[in-house]
């Protein structure tokens, strides 16, 4: 944002009774950080949980800025039965754009919790390029990699599919750690590993011989960070074939895709280029080159500034005029511009 000339504000962290609350001080905390901003162009949530309460009270007359939520968890199995499902379709409406990061998520979004589809907006996840730069395979070591947190994750099946004494290192949070250390499969060459500072996570990615996404199918979407990120380092990826990975997996070109719950065509995927490494140097190369040019933050922050800008236009409200914003008005629309150019 700041390279468009546009001044962005990030929420402090709360400390003080706020700080010692937990989960609910940090939301209170941020609902007012919000609230006392000044000539604020537009809020971006960059979670719907951050702006529960903000939808609150907006839901009770509070008139503000354009506010823009991106979609992490909004459908999860638990937010589209119950208690939560009555909350978002009560609140959410408050909101000016739902932006999802699965272009096939708008359309769910719009239709479970009753958003209209102009609300309803399609970003590809964006990559910090800068910070995972291609890696030289002979930078590599003998461990296969797999990185990721939350129920969306099938380490299950890659521990069950995972060649005979080949060693693995897990990346993860206590939620999946405590399954995989209960698993029949764990053992010996098998590390699990909590809270890994991101410098330390990015050697992991290049000194790793192969990068597993195990997937479970699940309809709010996960493993896009860990995608791009090894996509950009040129990395080999094996990824389950998840319906939220539609647009960003391309099998056999960016990366190899096997079917989700699998265990049979992920261990022969993984021995084959265990095997045969040489035979999959132009998937390296296509997938870095893709990750830096379908995906990157500069573009995500640009086209996010004329979406808001259209929601201020739409609402009277004054525009916010960073340095590119002349060359973004060429665009007609926030879908237009929304769709990547082709890979030479």
């Amino acid at each position: 944002m700041g390279a468009l000339g546009v001044s962005a504000e990030l929420c402090a962290t709360p400390d003080g009774l706020f700080g010692r609350l937990g989960t609910q001080g940090w939301r209170v905390w941020q609902t007012s950080w919000m609230l006392r901003q000044k000539n604020v162009s537009a809020i971006v949530a960059v979670h719907e949980i951050s702006a529960v309460f903000l939808l609150a009270i907006r839901r009770l007359g509070f008139h503000g800025p354009p506010l823009l939520i991106i979609n992490f968890g909004l459908l999860h199995r638990k937010s589209q039965s119950g208690f939560r499902r009555w909350i978002w379709r009560r609140l959410l409406p408050s909101a000016d754009a739902i932006v999802s990061l699965v272009e096939a998520q708008s359309e769910t979004v719009s239709n479970v919790f009753g958003i209209p589809m102009g609300r309803c907006h399609f970003l590809p996840m964006p990559l910090d390029s800068a910070f995972f730069q291609k890696v030289d395979p002979r930078e590599e070591k003998g461990f296969c990699l797999a990185v990721g947190t939350n129920d969306g994750k099938d380490f299950e099946t890659l521990l069950e599919a995972l060649p005979l004494g080949q060693s693995l290192v897990i990346v993860t949070d206590g939620f999946n750690a405590a399954k995989i250390r209960a698993h029949r499969c764990f053992g010996s060459g098998i590390q699990v590993r909590e809270a890994v500072p991101a410098v330390e996570l990015r050697e992991l990615y290049r000194q790793a011989r192969l990068v597993v996404i195990p997937l479970a199918d699940t309809p709010h979407g996960s493993g896009h960070t860990v995608l791009m990120e090894n996509m950009a380092l040129g990395k080999v990826l094996i990824v389950s074939a998840s319906r939220s990975m539609r647009g960003y997996v391309e099998d056999g070109i960016n990366a190899i895709s096997v079917p989700v719950g699998d265990a049979g065509a992920l261990r022969k995927a993984m021995q084959n280029v265990l095997a045969h490494p040489e035979q999959f140097e132009a998937m390296r190369e296509r997938a870095a080159l893709d990750a830096r040019v379908r995906f990157k933050a500069e573009d995500f922050a640009r086209k996010l500034l004329v979406l808001w800008n259209s929601l201020a236009g739409a609402r009277g409200n004054r525009a916010v005029r960073g340095s590119d914003y002349q060359a973004m008005q060429d665009s007609v629309s926030i879908r237009e511009v929304t769709k990547h150019a082709p890979i030479p």
